[in-house]
């Protein structure tokens, strides 16, 4: 099987890209000129969507012109239904105002996101509905998905929607019998911004771990870059936090194999990714229950912990709990391993197979 890629957006250098025979940039979704001749040329069978509402209608419409008109097209939504409405943010304007940059720029985006704000809760529902509609199959990441997407959608029929979990991202896991060389480190792999992945709140959680003399030989390591990275190293100085390591763009899998614990503190997630990466190696994941999915990712209290959404003060006595208690942690970390199976390559591939021969 050869595949291929369209993208619109640049993607940033700094992530792992995958492998493809061909890529393709587009210019315009107005015309798919150039992009159905691609398809064309390279005979591709099946388009997936990657989450671009705009794209769907006019994809079809062009592909019903086209001379490939038994191109299957998917549409695989990668966030909870709706979520697109928290990525209009005003994070960046503030801290460049902070930083006296962009100043007039800057300005403009205050003044017009309620604008935009509206704008876009206004049209997202049609452009659900469009997705629906003019797709062959709509792939959402949990069945818990489902019902909010009709809903949001003002739909009733679901025979398009098909559940595909993300896979693993890593081929090997971890072997318990190495647990004895897992180190007393806590790990956070995240891009480093504040909506949805709320750094802030992990240093504030962490603050109460160092204030704790009992547990002063744990530490805790940051994986991952992002715009609001000098704000949360103004944190760390402001909470005087000893114990906190910034690591940078690396490669995760390493540090996952060295961390006994991991942390999430989002306000929302398509599917916790990192979750499903930390349990693969054994380290046993703390997250806030603020997304629906986190249900087929963590069992509370047997694969790791679900706390409830802003639960500050649950959330630090679980991590302590964790720390103090050698034999739980091993064995929530044996249950990480064996659940994190479920979502391997070879068992998505599978799913996504039988919904493309569908």
């Amino acid at each position: 099987m050869n595949c291929y890629s369209a993208y619109k957006y640049n993607i940033d250098k700094s992530f792992i890209k995958q492998q493809f025979v061909n890529t393709i940039k587009i210019n315009s979704y107005h015309n798919l000129n150039n992009l159905i001749q691609f398809i064309e040329q390279n005979k591709i069978d099946v388009i997936i969507n990657q989450g671009e509402h705009k794209l769907t209608k006019s994809l079809r419409l062009a592909l019903n012109q086209s001379q490939n008109k038994k191109c299957k097209l998917m549409f695989a939504l990668h966030v909870s239904p709706a979520t697109e409405i928290n990525f209009i943010t005003l994070d960046n304007p503030k801290k460049e105002l902070k930083e006296g940059k962009n100043i007039r720029k800057n300005i403009s985006k205050f003044l017009s996101f309620p604008y935009q704000k509206i704008r876009k809760i206004i049209k997202l529902p049609i452009l659900y509905r469009e997705s629906y509609h003019f797709a062959d199959k709509v792939i959402l990441l949990s069945s818990h998905f489902k019902k909010p997407f009709l809903e949001y959608s003002h739909l009733k029929d679901d025979s398009k929607i098909r559940i595909i979990h993300n896979a693993l991202s890593f081929h090997s896991f971890y072997d318990l019998a190495n647990y004895n060389h897992k180190k007393k480190e806590v790990l956070i792999v995240s891009r480093l911004e504040e909506e949805p992945k709320r750094i802030s709140l992990a240093l504030k959680i962490w603050k109460e771990i160092e204030t704790d003399h009992t547990l002063s030989e744990w530490k805790l390591k940051i994986v991952g870059h992002g715009k609001m990275e000098s704000w949360y190293k103004s944190l760390v100085i402001h909470y005087g936090l000893q114990r906190v390591f910034f690591e940078g763009t690396k490669n995760p899998e390493p540090y996952y194999n060295e961390a006994s614990i991991f942390m999430m503190t989002s306000s929302f997630e398509g599917w916790g990714l990192t979750l499903t990466e930390a349990q693969q190696y054994g380290c046993v994941p703390l997250a806030f229950h603020s997304f629906a999915s986190l249900t087929d990712i963590i069992t509370d209290k047997v694969n790791g912990f679900a706390i409830p959404n802003d639960d500050i003060s649950l959330y630090i006595k679980q991590m302590k709990l964790l720390m103090t208690d050698e034999k739980l942690r091993k064995s929530m970390s044996a249950n990480a391993i064996e659940s994190s199976k479920q979502f391997s390559i070879e068992i998505i591939i599978k799913k996504w197979m039988e919904v493309i021969n569908e």
